[in-house]
């Protein structure tokens, strides 16, 4: 079965699809792709080939079978917001940092605090990651 989707803007959406022995997860059109297309039809293409990749941040898809899956590709910056309240987590902010770096975008980590007593020392613990 295709794997259908629509691209375009609201003005002019066309509804593709992929032939249907396109192999992994990977090879999908996502968010930012360019496609090579052939229109069959009104408002109808299907898709022949995903056009080379500048970057692309992936992660892994949940369950046991852990394949990559690409969440959107063409990403010049990622934007890290990370609280240093309860919620605090390092390892959390690490993964996420690692995961932009390997993407090919440039992070940027924006952190949200109050004032407190932990704040100094939550920031510079941060701050060894980069």
């Amino acid at each position: 079965m295709p794997f259908l989707c629509r691209l375009g803007h609201e003005r002019s959406p066309h509804q593709t699809g992929v032939p249907p022995d396109t192999a992994g997860l990977t090879e999908y059109p996502t968010v930012g792709d360019w496609v090579a297309l052939e229109p069959c039809g009104r408002r109808r293409a299907v898709i022949h080939a995903v056009l080379q990749r500048r970057s692309a941040f992936v992660r892994k898809t949940a369950g046991e079978a852990s394949e990559p899956q690409v969440l959107a590709v063409h990403v010049d910056t990622v934007f890290l917001v990370a609280g240093l309240d309860g919620d605090y987590n390092l390892r959390r902010i690490e993964h996420y940092l690692t995961a932009a770096w390997d993407s090919g975008a440039s992070p940027v980590i924006v952190l949200k605090a109050k004032l407190d007593t932990q704040f100094p020392r939550r920031l510079q613990w941060v701050s060894t990651l980069v």
